[in-house]
């Protein structure tokens, strides 16, 4: 038997070591950013989660029967979802003030529905109106809510509350992770619910 065909069918120790040098030092790369893609996709996760918050409040607008409240006085209840900043709580609430619907969150009289808490290292930094926006801190709150049939969108900031103007096509929610890594929830008078 040849000696020579024999030792070619297997690794010999320098290739071994060489195999293990590359994997030791691509999983040390991968180990070291780990930290890093896992905040980032904290962050990511939370904002489709926001998104998904103002789809839930739409559909809810869009599905629920009318109450015997809604028939006598004539208006339609509307779901929103309330935002303050520098908080990581948000909820989805039935506007229902005392008898007629006035589009903003009521802590005494608005029903609240559902409430979260953003788990991830990040808070709601802040929000803007508009398609050029940055990120606006006067703004202490910011309500959306989706008010039936069509659903009518209305956006309400401020900090003691003001409607936006009509003009606004689309509002803006930062949420900003501890690296100061930043990604904005936009909501369109038209219902489209988008992550940038």
């Amino acid at each position: 038997m040849n000696k020579g065909a024999r030792s070619s069918d297997a690794f010999t120790i320098v290739e071994m070591l060489v195999s293990i040098s590359i994997f030791t030092i691509i999983t040390s790369l991968v180990l070291t950013n780990y930290p890093k893609f896992s905040e980032h996709f904290a962050l990511e996760r939370t904002a489709q989660e926001v998104a998904q918050s103002f789809r839930e409040a739409k559909t809810l607008s869009l599905a629920v029967t009318v109450t015997a409240t809604e028939l006598a006085v004539g208006t339609k209840t509307g779901y929103g979802v309330h935002f303050e900043q520098n908080s990581k709580n948000y909820l989805i609430f039935s506007d229902i003030y005392p008898d007629i619907p006035n589009k903003i969150f009521d802590v005494n009289s608005d029903r609240i529905d559902s409430s979260y808490n953003i788990q991830a290292d990040a808070t709601v930094t802040g929000f803007c109106a508009g398609n050029d926006c940055i990120l606006n801190s006067t703004f202490q709150m910011m309500d959306i809510v989706f008010t039936r049939p069509e659903p009518a969108i209305t956006f309400f900031a401020g900090d003691s509350g003001a409607m936006l103007e009509q003009n606004e096509q689309n509002i803006s929610i930062f949420i900003t992770n501890g690296k100061g890594e930043t990604k904005r929830v936009v909501v369109w008078k038209s219902g489209q619910i988008s992550v940038k």
